[in-house]
């Protein structure tokens, strides 16, 4: 068991070197991909019905290892060998410091937009482990005992947790106003294994001619521990659904203007109750004095070897734990806080900022991020950012989504200068992932400013010379104005009083996948936003207007059709 123990630290070690959140770079993306709504409850996704596939649906996984990198760990020598420089590595921690991996594979999500309501249901396993240690700790390791000789080392604030489980999650959201939309999430959880030392308080003091050590009493708490040291069935485990646990998410974001938008979110605020498969190592306080080997007893003996192993033999006696099986335990989640803001200019372009937080054993871990997205029609959005954590700015993320129809394929990573620089690298993360969405939602709040409006329809059907039109239409004198309409027969679907808010509305439906056109009608001192022309044969224009009214996007006006004419026909 102890080398099991060993075996998982030092493998969280040298994983979270390679291995961070990339929560910034989704927070942002937001409204573009669904995943975003599970970090935000009161951000919902540009689509009507979003379904997430098993396991295709989102894998993330992450690490943070605070400063703890490669480089701080090891120098290179002349040959080109590496050599362990805890020295060099201690320089560079924090007085304290944590280490923690992350994984969050979705098996399925499902989120349904209806009127002014969101509602969302997903079904996740997670996987947190994290460690937090004093900088006293390797400081020993760097310079011995006997460089602090006459002071006392503190080891206070040890710590260790991992846990594995289930994660039901039923998310409900509502545009409470054109700028304000809220939402919560009621997160239902079921324990697999779990493994938490509770903190530790340790000390250590040298004299000339003696070496204490203390450390308090403390338990570590296990369930699945048939799992951790291989003898349990891991299906049966996964299936069983118990060690019950709640959890609480909830969100909201406003609209100050037009293109500015702030929004914040506290998640993860829950615990679990483990009680099934438990065991509980206790270890009673320790105080140990070590004053040397006896000198006369050294001579009576061909070696001192055996005195030493007497004396580490009764220093691991002193912390051999009582084992007690059957005592249940809590842990509570880390809790998780965003507050963001974003401003958009036009349809194309935003620029984010964003805060993150969370709690571990009572550590705060802050995050500071800046973002840009591009978002290049209905098809594809780029995102980047750079997030300033573990006292670096040198995190610089990049992530895409790309639609295709109803398939969205998406990848995000927090911080891509890992792959070229592994050495220095704190943090490393990859989310992938592919959604199926239908019903890209339209935005009326922002197409109200525009003062669309529609020309009156004619009271009785205008007759050409030479074929007569079936139905009514609405007509209009050409102009001499430089950009006005031609003669002919116009699909129009908006008309406005100034061109600024017709390319803005044109740039909208581009977004929506039409092909907008704009001209000037100087009798009607109009803008017109048209879909199609036709020069002379205007019952093709309005059979082609017919065909298209019954295809239109919900929240899309009627088109119409304008004949634009010569004075004298």
């Amino acid at each position: 068991m102890r080398k099991l123990y060993f075996l998982l630290i030092c493998s969280l070690l040298i994983s979270s070197a390679s291995l961070a959140q990339s929560q910034l770079m989704l927070y942002q993306l937001n409204s573009r991909l669904p995943q975003s709504n599970m970090i935000n409850p009161g951000l919902f996704p540009d689509y009507k019905l979003s379904i997430g596939l098993p396991v295709l649906s989102s894998t993330y996984v992450s690490a943070n290892s605070g400063q703890l990198t490669f480089n701080n760990a090891f120098t290179r020598s002349a040959d080109d060998s590496l050599h362990f420089n805890p020295q060099q590595l201690a320089d560079n921690l924090d007085e304290n410091n944590r280490i923690e991996i992350n994984s969050n594979v979705q098996l399925f999500y499902l989120g349904l937009k209806v009127k002014k309501n969101y509602f969302s249901i997903s079904l996740n396993e997670r996987v947190e482990a994290g460690i937090t240690y004093p900088k006293t700790f390797v400081q020993l390791l760097a310079a011995g005992n006997g460089a602090y000789e006459g002071q006392l080392l503190a080891f206070d604030g040890l710590g260790f947790r991992a846990q594995a489980y289930h994660e039901l999650a039923v998310g409900y959201g509502r545009d409470i106003t054109d700028k304000l939309s809220i939402g919560v999430r009621a997160k239902f959880l079921s324990g697999v294994a779990g493994i938490d030392v509770e903190d530790i308080s340790a000390g250590l003091l040298t004299s000339t001619d003696s070496l204490h050590l203390y450390s308090s009493a403390f338990n570590i708490n296990m369930a699945g521990y048939d799992l951790i040291d291989g003898s349990g069935d891991i299906f049966k485990s996964a299936t069983a659904f118990k060690n019950k646990g709640f959890a609480l998410d909830v969100g909201a974001h406003y609209w100050i203007s037009d293109k500015l938008r702030v929004s914040m979110a506290v998640n993860d605020i829950g615990a679990i109750n483990w009680e099934d498969g438990t065991r509980q190592l206790q270890f009673d306080e320790v105080k140990y004095s070590f004053t040397g080997v006896n000198f006369i007893d050294a001579i009576d003996q061909n070696s001192n070897t055996d005195l030493l192993t007497t004396e580490l033999d009764s220093l691991q006696g002193l912390f051999s734990p009582d084992t007690v099986d059957g005592i249940g335990y809590k842990t509570q989640l880390s809790p998780k806080f965003y507050v963001g803001g974003s401003y958009h200019v036009g349809k194309h372009h935003t620029f984010g900022a964003t805060f993150y937080g969370d709690v571990f054993k009572g550590t705060f871990n802050p995050a500071f991020g800046l973002s840009y997205n591009l978002q290049l029609g209905h098809i594809w959005t780029i995102g980047v950012n750079a997030s300033y954590r573990n006292n670096s700015f040198s995190n610089f993320g990049i992530g895409t989504t790309l639609t295709l129809g109803p398939i969205q394929l998406y990848a995000l990573t927090e911080n891509v200068t890992a792959l070229t620089g592994p050495a220095d690298a704190r943090v490393l993360d990859a989310r992938i992932g592919m959604n199926l969405v239908f019903g890209k939602l339209n935005k009326p709040k922002k197409r109200a400013k525009q003062q669309k409006q529609k020309d009156p329809e004619p009271d009785a059907a205008v007759i050409l010379a030479a074929d007569a039109l079936t139905e009514p239409v609405t007509t209009a004198i050409i102009g001499s104005a430089v950009d006005e309409l031609a003669v002919g027969f116009y699909i129009v679907i908006a008309s406005f009083d100034s061109k600024e808010e017709t390319d803005t509305y044109n740039l909208e439906l581009i977004d929506e996948g039409y092909a907008a056109l704009s001209g000037y009608q100087s009798e009607k001192n109009k803008y017109y936003t048209y879909l199609m022309y036709f020069t002379d044969n205007g019952n093709e224009a309005i059979d082609k207007k017919n065909a298209m009214a019954n295809s239109f996007a919900p929240g899309l006006d009627k088109p119409w059709v304008l004949w634009v004419k010569e004075a004298d026909d």
